[in-house]
């Protein structure tokens, strides 16, 4: 992870925990997330988490006590156990020499779905992005509203934009996406034609984007109803609508 995404990922973090210059006092988010239930070790000492964006959320959850979290584990094939120290009490999902790493199964996770590839699958990687469609769909049918986070991201990222954007388009006002500015790759195409074409905006009204600061990104989920008023103080009504919130990168 570059010196870039680490500054990028503790804004979003400190956005989602309503921390903005070092206070505490900005809206938080308390609601339904859905990501990866993964966590990455070093091979070589176990102690040591590998920085990745599968921990903003277990992260600032102590901030966010309204939180509800699910893990999504696409193309699991088994889990295994190590007597090594650092190990014993981890769900081994993968080991990886070569990049120096060991993925377990999140440990601070109370919820998790394996998602077990059948031979027919051609993108099982495809299959979170997927799941966590369905589950949002659902949701939707229970009057919930929603809202895809995108961080840098992949391939797989565009593809799961794509089917958000063509349910956007059928449903506006359902499928929001918020786009982190300059968090790299697909994020930053979709804020370049966001910025640079008329035509791509008003035929994507659910598409937004903030820039890459903590203020920004806080004020942009707030704006989108994802957040609610700060820990310490009450809020001005009660909330009876939160909001799932999936985050990829």
């Amino acid at each position: 992870m570059t010196t870039a995404d680490s500054i990028g990922m503790k804004n979003l973090s400190d956005a989602l925990r309503g921390k903005i210059n070092g206070r505490k006092r900005a809206p938080r988010f308390a609601g339904f997330a859905v990501f990866g239930g993964t966590r990455m070790l070093s091979v070589h000492d176990p102690k040591i988490v590998v920085p990745g964006i599968t921990e903003i959320f277990p992260e600032m959850a102590k901030d966010s006590p309204g939180m509800v979290m699910l893990g999504m584990v696409p193309n699991f094939q088994s889990i295994s156990r190590s007597k090594k120290r650092g190990l014993a009490d981890k769900l081994i999902l993968s080991v990886e020499e070569k990049k120096g790493v060991v993925t377990v199964i999140h440990p601070e996770l109370r919820s998790v779905l394996l998602l077990q590839p059948t031979p027919d699958r051609i993108e099982p990687w495809d299959d979170e992005y997927k799941e966590c469609f369905r589950l949002v769909k659902s949701l939707h049918d229970r009057q919930w509203k929603s809202l895809l986070v995108v961080y840098n991201g992949g391939n797989v990222t565009r593809r799961e934009v794509e089917l958000w954007q063509y349910w956007g388009q059928r449903e506006p006002g359902r499928w929001n996406v918020l786009f982190i500015k300059e968090s790299g790759r697909v994020a930053d195409e979709f804020v370049d034609k966001l910025e640079s074409d008329e035509g791509f905006r008003s035929e994507n009204p659910d598409f937004h984007y903030a820039d890459n600061t903590a203020e920004s990104i806080n004020a942009k989920l707030d704006e989108l109803g994802a957040m609610v008023a700060p820990v310490m103080e009450e809020p001005l009504k009660k909330t009876t609508n939160v909001i799932p919130l999936r985050l990829v990168g």
